[in-house]
Formats: C-alpha cells, sequence, structure tokens
C-alpha cells in the first residue's frame, strides 16, 4: 500500500509557512505505507481557477511490489501544445498499476 499526500495552496496563503517541509513532515508521517521510495512534486507555475492562483505540492510514498527498480512517482508527463508551443506538465501519484500506460 503506498502513501500519497497533496497540498492546495492558494496565493493568498503562499507565504505563511514553508509548505515544502510541511508536506514533507505529512508525507514521512505515512513513510511507513510505503517505505521503499520516496517522492516530491511542486508545482509551478501556479494553476489558475476563477482567477486565483493556486500551488499544487504533491508527496509519494512507494511500497514496492511490481517492478522495484523503476516506477517512481509522482510521474511528470509534459504535453506541448502544439498550436501555441506552451509546455504543460501533467502530474500523477496513484496507488496501483497503469496498464494502459502506452496508449
Amino acid at each position: 500500500m503506498c502513501g500519497i499526500t497533496i497540498y492546495l495552496i492558494h496565493s493568498e496563503n503562499e507565504g505563511n509557512m514553508n509548505y515544502k517541509s510541511e508536506i514533507l513532515k505529512s508525507s514521512k508521517s505515512i513513510r511507513h505505507r510505503g517505505p521503499d521510495w520516496s517522492g516530491i512534486q511542486i508545482l509551478s507555475p501556479q494553476l489558475q481557477d476563477n482567477g486565483t492562483d493556486k500551488s499544487v505540492l504533491m508527496a509519494h510514498e512507494r511500497l514496492a511490489i511490481v517492478d522495484p527498480q523503476s516506477g517512481g512517482q509522482p510521474f511528470v508527463y509534459q504535453l506541448i501544445e502544439s498550436k501555441t508551443g506552451k509546455m504543460y506538465n501533467i502530474v500523477l501519484c496513484v496507488n496501483g498499476e497503469i496498464y494502459n500506460y502506452k496508449d
């Protein structure tokens, strides 16, 4: 069983504390669920939702039952929009297996 921690921070709260250390502390508290590997991803620039800036932090504690040599998370896929050339990161934390990932 893996452990996933996600923080969604609104811009008005961003300067109030060190969120990276907070999510690492939260993730460490569930490390017993996935003691084989730890990963963190901080998504920046911020997301837009009704004009409010948000930052997203994701942490993953992995229990390596399948494919112990690879499979570190969060998974990050970079997508470039063909019309504008703008690059986006698609980030995924999952507890399970993705069977059709090549499709």
